[in-house]
């Protein structure tokens, strides 16, 4: 039995970038598919961790948790439109919006299939907030261009530069909470880079 691993998954992207990435992680039993964006040849454990960094696929238990308005930007769709309609469904195409998953993966973050993703969209931003409590693993991940562009973690302990002693987890989260006023992963960035927990990748 794995420790999971609690994922969510922001992308943004314009309406039509994100209608296409719903429909390539697709799958008749999902969402979302890491098979679908790295198609694996021999279907093994080993192939699965060396591609994807997990041993699994998702499953049902997987879900949209933000959805962008469908459009449809094919030829067929812009036939027949008015140049001004024509128009207005580009501009709707062109805005940029979200859309979010969540979905748990056996021990830790599928980073390698994330920044797979990120090749076949460069353009698309992905952030990827993760927290695996059986380990006290937390932190996020970005990606854009192809590449891992940040990664953000909070390790189990910290040196703590008043007392010069390690904190425990708890104290870790009573020391973002009183940086931070309360736990919000939509500040939990600027939190770790106060508490010099950064990395960036190149």
């Amino acid at each position: 039995m794995p420790n999971w691993c609690s994922n969510s998954l922001i992308i943004q992207g314009t309406i039509l970038e994100l209608n296409e990435i719903k429909k390539l992680v697709a799958a008749e039993e999902t969402v979302f598919s890491f098979n679908n964006i790295v198609p694996l040849k021999t279907n093994t454990l080993s192939e699965a961790v060396e591609k994807w960094g997990v041993k699994w696929d998702l499953d049902e238990h997987t879900y949209i948790t933000e959805d962008p308005e469908p459009l449809n930007n094919s030829k067929n769709y812009l036939e027949g439109l008015s140049e001004n309609e024509e128009c207005q469904a580009y501009e709707i195409g062109q805005s940029i919006t979200t859309l979010a998953y969540s979905f748990s993966t056996p021990w830790s973050p599928a980073d390698k299939v994330l920044e797979a993703l990120s090749k076949l969209f460069p353009k698309v931003h992905l952030e990827l907030y993760y927290e695996e409590e059986g380990m006290g693993l937390h932190g996020v991940m970005e990606f854009y261009g192809g590449k891992t562009i940040r990664i953000l973690e909070l390790p189990d302990r910290i040196l703590d530069e008043d007392s010069n002693e390690y904190l425990n987890q708890d104290e870790i989260d009573q020391k973002i909470e009183s940086n931070e006023g309360y736990l919000d992963w939509d500040s939990i960035s600027d939190t770790l880079e106060n508490l010099g927990v950064y990395r960036v990748t190149s």
